[in-house]
């Protein structure tokens, strides 16, 4: 049975024969109700910061949760950037790589296509200068 401070002032007790003084009883049990009661509150204020103190612990720890969280997610995502990054500068150096080794065989190409030009060129030459070097020939032999 929970006794309250209300129950210690309302306290009555029978009365005897050779029994207790009556005014140090009530003067004693309205010392004990005014302590009691102000214990009880004591009690319920300490109970109230408690329940405060626990939330205000619940959510410190709920915050610690959600940056445990953060920083993980933060983790995560850095290195998927860096990956990509990696991937991304590989398939750039891939694709330089092709594109200078086509680079690489059109110059192949033009330098075959210019080759074949000046080869063609100098035979026409060859062919035109033995032309006008007959010509000359005939010339000269016709005219001595």
């Amino acid at each position: 049975m929970k006794i309250t401070p209300l129950d210690l002032s309302r306290k009555e007790f029978s009365l005897s024969f050779r029994g207790y003084n009556r005014q140090e009883v009530d003067e004693f049990l309205s010392a004990l109700s005014s302590d009691y009661e102000s214990l009880f509150r004591e009690n319920a204020s300490l109970k109230e910061e408690l329940n405060s103190l626990s939330q205000k612990l619940e959510d410190y720890r709920n915050m610690e949760e959600n940056l445990r969280n953060s920083l993980l997610l933060a983790q995560k995502l850095a290195e998927e950037i860096r990956d990509n990054a990696q991937k991304e500068a590989e398939l750039i150096k891939n694709q330089a790589r092709l594109e200078a080794e086509k680079a690489t065989e059109e110059a192949g190409r033009k330098l075959e296509e210019m080759r074949s030009l000046y080869n063609r060129f100098r035979a026409e030459l060859r062919s035109l200068l033995a032309s006008f070097q007959e010509m000359l020939d005939r010339s000269e032999s016709s005219g001595d």
